[in-house]
Protein backbone atom coordinates (compact mmCIF):
# COMPACT_ATOMS: atom_id res chain seq x y z
CA UNK A 1 0.00 0.00 0.00
CA UNK A 2 1.03 3.08 -0.86
CA UNK A 3 1.61 5.95 2.07
CA UNK A 4 -0.65 8.96 0.50
CA UNK A 5 -2.19 10.42 3.57
CA UNK A 6 -0.26 13.87 2.97
CA UNK A 7 -1.63 14.03 -0.34
CA UNK A 8 -4.87 13.30 0.38
CA UNK A 9 -4.71 15.22 3.83
CA UNK A 10 -3.97 18.42 1.60
CA UNK A 11 -6.62 17.71 -0.87
CA UNK A 12 -9.23 17.78 1.92
CA UNK A 13 -7.54 21.03 3.11
CA UNK A 14 -7.41 22.80 0.46
CA UNK A 15 -11.21 22.08 -0.09
CA UNK A 16 -12.36 23.35 3.25
CA UNK A 17 -10.52 26.33 2.65
CA UNK A 18 -12.76 27.11 -0.61
CA UNK A 19 -15.15 30.12 0.09
CA UNK A 20 -18.09 28.44 -2.26
CA UNK A 21 -19.05 24.76 -1.95
CA UNK A 22 -17.81 22.19 -3.61
CA UNK A 23 -20.76 20.56 -4.56
CA UNK A 24 -23.57 22.39 -6.41
CA UNK A 25 -27.14 22.14 -7.65
CA UNK A 26 -25.61 23.74 -11.28
CA UNK A 27 -26.33 21.64 -14.16
CA UNK A 28 -23.48 20.21 -15.31
CA UNK A 29 -21.92 21.78 -19.09
CA UNK A 30 -21.73 18.38 -20.75
CA UNK A 31 -20.27 20.24 -24.00
CA UNK A 32 -17.47 21.69 -22.38
CA UNK A 33 -14.14 20.35 -23.62
CA UNK A 34 -12.44 17.84 -21.25
CA UNK A 35 -8.59 18.82 -20.56
CA UNK A 36 -6.32 16.37 -22.60
CA UNK A 37 -4.55 14.23 -20.08
CA UNK A 38 -0.82 15.63 -20.31
CA UNK A 39 1.07 12.14 -20.63
CA UNK A 40 4.19 13.06 -19.60
CA UNK A 41 2.78 14.17 -16.31
CA UNK A 42 1.29 10.73 -15.93
CA UNK A 43 4.34 9.16 -16.16
CA UNK A 44 6.09 11.60 -13.58
CA UNK A 45 3.69 10.87 -11.21
CA UNK A 46 4.24 6.83 -11.56
CA UNK A 47 7.54 7.60 -11.76
CA UNK A 48 7.03 8.63 -8.32
CA UNK A 49 4.94 5.44 -6.97
CA UNK A 50 7.19 3.25 -8.86
CA UNK A 51 9.88 3.36 -5.88
CA UNK A 52 6.92 2.02 -3.32
CA UNK A 53 6.05 -1.05 -5.63
CA UNK A 54 9.61 -1.95 -6.21
CA UNK A 55 10.50 -1.70 -3.00
CA UNK A 56 7.66 -4.94 -2.29
CA UNK A 57 9.31 -6.68 -5.32
CA UNK A 58 6.51 -5.01 -8.06
CA UNK A 59 6.63 -2.06 -10.74
CA UNK A 60 4.58 -0.41 -12.84
CA UNK A 61 4.50 1.06 -16.20
CA UNK A 62 1.89 3.17 -18.12
CA UNK A 63 0.91 1.05 -21.16
CA UNK A 64 -1.36 4.38 -22.89
CA UNK A 65 -3.96 6.87 -21.97
CA UNK A 66 -7.28 6.85 -23.89
CA UNK A 67 -10.77 9.29 -23.50
CA UNK A 68 -9.40 10.22 -19.96
CA UNK A 69 -8.09 6.69 -18.56
CA UNK A 70 -4.68 6.10 -17.80
CA UNK A 71 -4.07 1.61 -18.59
CA UNK A 72 -1.14 0.34 -16.78
CA UNK A 73 0.92 -2.75 -16.32
CA UNK A 74 1.91 -4.23 -13.30
CA UNK A 75 4.46 -6.32 -12.94
CA UNK A 76 6.67 -9.04 -10.09
CA UNK A 77 4.93 -9.65 -7.07
CA UNK A 78 2.18 -6.85 -7.79
CA UNK A 79 0.82 -9.73 -10.06
CA UNK A 80 0.08 -11.97 -7.34
CA UNK A 81 -0.76 -9.69 -4.25
CA UNK A 82 -4.29 -9.65 -3.19
CA UNK A 83 -4.31 -6.15 -2.43
CA UNK A 84 -3.33 -4.90 -5.98
CA UNK A 85 -7.15 -3.77 -6.36
CA UNK A 86 -6.63 -1.37 -2.96
CA UNK A 87 -2.88 -0.40 -4.36
CA UNK A 88 -4.88 0.68 -8.07
CA UNK A 89 -7.51 2.24 -6.29
CA UNK A 90 -6.30 3.97 -3.31
CA UNK A 91 -3.17 4.85 -4.77
CA UNK A 92 -2.84 4.65 -7.85
CA UNK A 93 -5.76 6.01 -9.16
CA UNK A 94 -6.54 8.39 -5.96
CA UNK A 95 -2.75 9.97 -6.65
CA UNK A 96 -3.28 10.59 -11.04
CA UNK A 97 -6.77 11.81 -10.32
CA UNK A 98 -5.47 14.37 -7.87
CA UNK A 99 -2.42 15.40 -9.58
CA UNK A 100 -3.05 15.48 -13.10
CA UNK A 101 -6.18 17.15 -14.89
CA UNK A 102 -8.23 14.66 -16.69
CA UNK A 103 -8.04 11.67 -15.77
CA UNK A 104 -11.00 9.60 -14.85
CA UNK A 105 -9.80 6.69 -13.65
CA UNK A 106 -7.08 3.91 -14.34
CA UNK A 107 -7.11 0.38 -16.39
CA UNK A 108 -5.27 -2.28 -15.31
CA UNK A 109 -3.78 -4.30 -18.69
CA UNK A 110 -2.72 -7.64 -17.86
CA UNK A 111 0.01 -9.59 -19.49
CA UNK A 112 -3.44 -11.61 -20.83
CA UNK A 113 -4.82 -8.73 -22.39
CA UNK A 114 -7.66 -8.28 -20.07
CA UNK A 115 -8.84 -5.27 -18.55
CA UNK A 116 -9.67 -4.12 -15.46
CA UNK A 117 -10.87 -0.34 -14.31
CA UNK A 118 -9.89 0.75 -10.95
Amino acid sequence: MIPLTASLRRLFQEADMMEEPVFTDEPVNENAEEPEVNVDLVQAVLDKIRPYLQFDGGDISLDHVEDGYVYVRMYGACMGCMAIGETLDNGVAALLMDEVPGVKGVVLVDPYGEEQLY
